[in-house]
C-alpha cells in the first residue's frame, strides 16, 4: 500500500516527534546526552529495533528487527514469496525524505510503507529505537509500537548474532547442524573445486618492489614502461588538473619524482593492474573504490605507526605498510569466484552495517575473506610476514617473530572504524599492543588525524 508521492512530502514534512503525538500512543523520549545508559538498558534486554526498506515486485516495504540481530535475506524472501533487494539510500532519500537527512525510524505506517517484523519482538515488553541521527531514542510498549505499523505480517527473518555459527567448532543444537550444512557444504567445494586466479604479471614485480627496501623511482619506471597502457593511464593521471602541475609530463620517472611521489605511484599502478585482472564491481558497499579506499587508508596508518616507534622496535617500513595495504585482499577473490555469492554477501552487509563483516560471512557461507586471502597469498608466494598479518590482524594475544605486523595492522584497522563509525569500537586499542610497538594511544590517534587529513588526492585519483 503506497501514498502518492505528494502525500509522501507533505506527511515527511511534519517531525517524527509531531508524528507520535497525534499518533495516540504513549512514549518516552530519551536524550542519550542526559541518560547514557539507555542503550546499555535496551541492549540488555534486547529491546533496540531497527527498520531496513527493501523492494520486490509487490513494492516497498519495511523489515523491522532486533538492532543486534542478522537480517537474514533468504529468510525475508521467503516470507515474501519473491526475490528481493536492499533499497538503496538514494532512491530512498529520493522517494521519501525529500532531501532531509537520511534516517529512517521502524516506523513502517509513517512512510506508508507495509512492515514484516521479527518474531522476535513480539516476545519484548518494551521497544526502543533511534530517533532521527542525533541522540534522542524512543521508548514505547511493544503494544503501542505495533500500533505504528501498517499491513503487518510476522516472521521469523533474523539470527541472534550470538547463534553466529563458529565453523572451527561445532553447532550448538538440531537446528543449528541444518544452518551449519549449507556453509559448510560451501567451504568444502571452494577448497575442492577451486582455481585460485594468477597473480598479474606487472602487479606482481610491482609487490616484489614494495617489499624491496633498495627500490626507486627508476625500477618501478622500468617495470610500468613495459605495459603501454599502464604507462598512459598513470602518465594522465599526472597531467592537469589533477595535481595542478603546470607542465605537461610525457616521462614515465619525472611522473613518479616530480608529480605523484613514488608511495602514490605505486599504489596506482597496483590498483589499476588488479583492476584489469580481477572483475569486481567499482561503486558501492564492497565495491573497488571503497576497498582501496580503505587499504590505502590503512597501509598509510600502518606506515605512520612505525614512525612513532622507538627505532629499535621498528620492522621494516615497506613490510608494515604492504601488510596494511593487503590485508583485506580476499574480497577481490569471492568477487572473482562467485559473482551470485559475492552479491549476496554486499547485500546482507548493506541491511546489516553494524555487524562485523566476518561475521556475516561464516554466518553465509562458513568461510571468510580473511580464509580466502591467505589461500589467494599462499599460492602467490608472498612474504610470511604478510600471510600472518592476514591471518592474525584480529587476534590481541597473538605473539610470534612476525606479530609486529598483525600487531600494527589490528591498531590501524581500529583507528579506521572510530573515524568511520564515529565511537570508540567494541573493542579498543589493547594497552598491552600499544606498548609492545612503544606508542600510546594519543599518538595512534594523532596518526589517524594525520592521516585523513592528508588524504584528499587518493580521493581525487578513486574519483577518477
Amino acid at each position: 500500500m503506497w501514498l502518492s508521492q505528494e502525500s509522501q512530502r507533505l506527511k515527511c514534512k511534519e517531525s517524527i516527534c509531531d508524528y507520535l503525538k497525534v499518533a495516540s500512543v504513549n512514549y518516552v523520549s530519551i536524550d542519550l546526552n542526559d541518560n547514557p545508559e539507555v542503550v546499555e538498558i535496551a541492549e540488555a534486554q534486547n529491546a533496540l529495533v531497527r527498520g531496513a526498506i527493501f523492494q520486490d515486485e509487490q513494492g516497498i516495504f519495511m523489515a523491522v528487527v532486533p538492532h543486534y540481530a542478522l537480517l537474514d535475506i533468504n529468510f525475508l524472501a521467503k516470507s515474501r514469496n519473491d526475490i528481493i533487494k536492499p533499497l538503496s539510500q538514494h532512491k530512498f532519500d529520493r522517494l521519501f525524505l525529500q532531501g532531509e537527512d537520511l534516517f529512517y525510524p521502524p516506523l513502517s505506517e509513517y512512510f506508508g510503507i507495509c512492515a514484516i517484523i521479527d518474531e522476535a519482538i513480539l516476545r519484548l515488553e518494551e521497544v526502543y529505537f533511534k530517533l532521527g541521527t542525533d541522540n534522542i531514542y524512543i521508548c514505547m510498549k511493544q503494544e503501542a509500537f505495533l500500533k505504528l505499523q501498517q499491513a503487518v505480517c510476522f516472521a521469523k527473518i533474523t539470527t541472534r548474532i550470538s547463534d553466529i555459527i563458529n565453523l572451527e567448532g561445532t553447532p550448538k543444537d538440531t537446528h543449528a547442524s541444518i544452518q551449519y550444512l549449507v556453509p559448510l557444504r560451501m567451504r568444502q567445494r571452494l577448497k575442492q573445486t577451486v582455481r585460485l586466479p594468477a597473480m598479474p604479471s606487472i602487479a606482481g614485480k610491482i609487490l616484489r618492489l614494495r617489499f624491496d627496501p633498495r627500490a626507486n623511482a627508476r625500477r618501478l619506471s622500468a617495470i610500468i614502461q613495459k605495459d603501454p597502457s599502464l604507462t598512459a593511464q598513470l602518465i594522465s593521471w599526472a597531467q592537469p588538473p589533477y595535481y595542478g602541475w603546470r607542465n605537461h609530463v610525457t616521462n614515465i620517472e619525472d611522473v613518479i619524482v616530480k608529480v605523484l611521489g613514488y608511495d602514490l605511484a605505486v599504489n596506482l599502478t597496483l590498483m589499476t593492474a588488479f583492476g584489469q585482472t580481477l572483475q569486481f564491481p567499482i561503486m558501492g558497499p564492497l565495491g573497488l573504490r571503497e576497498y582501496w579506499r580503505e587499504a590505502l587508508i590503512i597501509a598509510a596508518t600502518t606506515n605512520a605507526l612505525v614512525e612513532r616507534m622507538p627505532p629499535e622496535r621498528q620492522p621494516p617500513r615497506e613490510l608494515a605498510y604492504s601488510a596494511g595495504l593487503l590485508h583485506n585482499f580476499g574480497h577481490f577473490l569471492l568477487g572473482q569466484l562467485s559473482p551470485p555469492y559475492y552479491q549476496l554477501l554486499r547485500n546482507l552487509f548493506i541491511v546489516n552495517p553494524h555487524i562485523p563483516l566476518h561475521q556475516i560471512e561464516q554466518y553465509a557461507f562458513g568461510i571468510s575473506h580473511d580464509e580466502l586471502s591467505i589461500w589467494l597469498m599462499e599460492s602467490w608466494c608472498l612474504p610470511k610476514e604478510i600471510i600472518t598479518t592476514v591471518r592474525y590482524y584480529r587476534e590481541e594475544n597473538y605473539h610470534s617473530d612476525y606479530a609486529v605486523y598483525a600487531n600494527l595492522v589490528l591498531i590501524a584497522t581500529r583507528l579506521f572504524l572510530r573515524y568511520e563509525i564515529g565511537n570508540n569500537v567494541s573493542k579498543g586499542l589493547p594497552p598491552q599492543i600499544l606498548s609492545d610497538l612503544g606508542i600510546n594511544e594519543r599518538q595512534a590517534e594523532e596518526v589517524i588525524e594525520e592521516v585523513l587529513s592528508g588524504h584528499d588526492e587518493v580521493a581525487t585519483i578513486l574519483d577518477q
